[in-house]
């Protein structure tokens, strides 16, 4: 559909817009396939505080996070001033939710630069509060957004034809108040806590997932944006439904590119929302410049645009009213779409999330492995040692040779004086649990039995010793007479068969 003989110029002028700003938007992933990388060195790597000392990355971050403050603070102003010369108080709304946002911007930016000190680590501190600027500018432009829909919807159902000035300039100063009372309580927050939550999982496939929230938020308000603009088409709601295309690409870059500070896809977002402060900069000056058009809300009937075919009938003709108009679906559908893309991202992140806990547990796991190896290695050492000099012993060989011969007495004179000597092994050595003396023929039982329990070195009776799973030394017989077998490990005990 060909647009109206008197609106093809401004409709050339949109299309051109918007083939401009999505090339924008798409124009540095282009390079980077070409090899171009926009990420800036750091001038100390390192620790993770040295990211933010005045480098290169950390001066371009700089002068592109007051860019876009300063953008912000101008169209609020060019807004009020717009307010004063049309009365459209949608307007205003939309540029102190930009101000305010803009505010949030200007926060983020000094506790990048370490003028604003904060009770967390600075590592955490200055991803968070971009987390949160993000968060809370794509809530106050829905907000926004929302907002004037809902009161160009009054004025269109009241029936008096101006309101007083008073009490827009009161509903305006209360939705300001209101916006800057949210912002400093969220700043003052972060600011405040001790510990903030984690938002940067470098090694995650959603390497930001505190972008994902205003990633959605800017589809719905896009949406929103949408339906603003086929109910009044003006160079404001176009402007800002223009605007999402930058912020959503900003979003995305940051959620699912930027892996660290500075890098190629950190600095491409904070580049593409200047984009996005400039589009509605330059869409108030526009409209600002222009002709006194009809407020927002009270739909304008231009004759040219009406059809010249034979006479107008005199009588409406009825067509009937949409049950589902296409400005309600389309909102709604943005949001299904919003709702089903933050679930799946976030059952995707949770999942992300249980692997890298796991991944983390496992790596601390074999650091401490790495730790405890050479600790191991002398427990073993020092368990073969013993294990040498205990079979020298006389014990050994005196019991062995009563068991043989059927000396009973000899027996019990050899089993008391291995006794004495384990439990002074015990004594000597904390690590040891126990020593025994076992059987190598029949059940296997224990000839001597001394163990620790409780601080105390104890001995076994007779009566009460049984064989223990695992602990026959059939390895060992099988190496022969000399040979020092260590055995599995069952219960903190090791088993050393000779």
């Amino acid at each position: 559909m060909s647009p109206p003989p008197k609106n093809r110029h401004q409709w050339r002028h949109r299309q051109v817009a918007l083939i401009a700003v999505t090339a924008l938007c798409l124009m540095p992933g282009a390079l980077n396939l070409a090899g171009i990388d926009f990420g800036s060195a750091t001038m100390r790597p390192g620790s993770p505080a040295s990211a933010f000392e005045m480098s290169p990355g950390a001066i371009h971050h700089a002068l592109l996070e007051w860019t876009a403050v300063v953008i912000a603070m101008s169209a609020a102003l060019v807004s009020l001033v717009h307010f004063r010369n049309r009365r459209d108080l949608a307007v205003p709304i939309m540029g102190i939710a930009l101000l305010t946002a803009g505010a949030v911007d200007a926060f983020h930016s000094l506790a990048a630069m370490r003028i604003i000190r904060s009770a967390a680590p600075d590592s955490g501190f200055v991803p968070f509060t971009w987390a949160l600027s993000r968060i809370f500018h794509s809530s106050a432009l829905l907000f926004g957004a929302t907002l004037s829909l809902w009161l160009g919807r009054l004025t269109r159902n009241d029936a008096t034809p101006t309101r007083p000035v008073h009490a827009e300039g009161r509903a305006l100063g209360l939705i300001a108040a209101g916006f800057a009372l949210v912002a400093y309580a969220a700043v003052h927050l972060s600011a405040s806590s001790p510990s903030l939550p984690q938002t940067l999982y470098p090694r995650a496939l959603i390497s930001r997932p505190f972008d994902v929230v205003p990633l959605a938020l800017f589809l719905c308000a896009g949406a929103v944006f949408w339906s603003w603009h086929s109910r009044s088409p003006s160079t404001i709601s176009f402007t800002l439904m223009l605007s999402t295309i930058p912020e959503v690409a900003t979003q995305v870059h940051m959620a699912f590119g930027s892996q660290a500070l500075f890098d190629n896809h950190f600095n491409i977002a904070h580049a593409l929302k200047v984009v996005a402060y400039g589009c509605m900069l330059v869409g108030l000056l526009q409209d600002l410049s222009g002709p006194v058009r009809v407020q927002a809300g009270a739909p304008a009937v231009d004759n040219e645009t009406q059809p010249l075919r034979g006479p107008r009938p005199t009588d409406p003709i009825t067509v009937g009213q949409a049950t589902r108009p296409l400005s309600a679906q389309i909102p709604l559908a943005a949001f299904v779409l919003a709702f089903a893309i933050s679930l799946t991202i976030a059952l995707a992140m949770y999942s992300e999330s249980l692997r890298l806990i796991h991944q983390t547990e496992a790596d601390k796991i074999q650091s401490k492995s790495h730790l405890l190896q050479p600790v191991l290695v002398r427990l073993y050492r020092q368990a073969q040692e013993d294990a040498t000099f205990l079979r020298r012993t006389p014990p050994i060989q005196g019991i062995a040779s009563a068991v043989r011969e059927g000396d009973a007495k000899n027996d019990a004179l050899w089993r008391g004086r291995l006794q004495q000597i384990f439990t002074e092994i015990l004594h000597g050595r904390s690590a040891y649990v126990s020593i025994r003396y076992m059987a190598a023929a029949g059940t296997g039982n224990d000839l001597v039995h001394v163990y620790r329990s409780k601080g105390d070195i104890l001995t076994l009776p007779e009566g009460q010793r049984r064989p223990v799973e695992g602990t026959r030394p059939t390895d060992a017989l099988k190496q022969g007479r000399s040979a020092i077998t260590f055995s599995r490990v069952t219960s903190s005990i090791i088993p050393i068969a000779t």
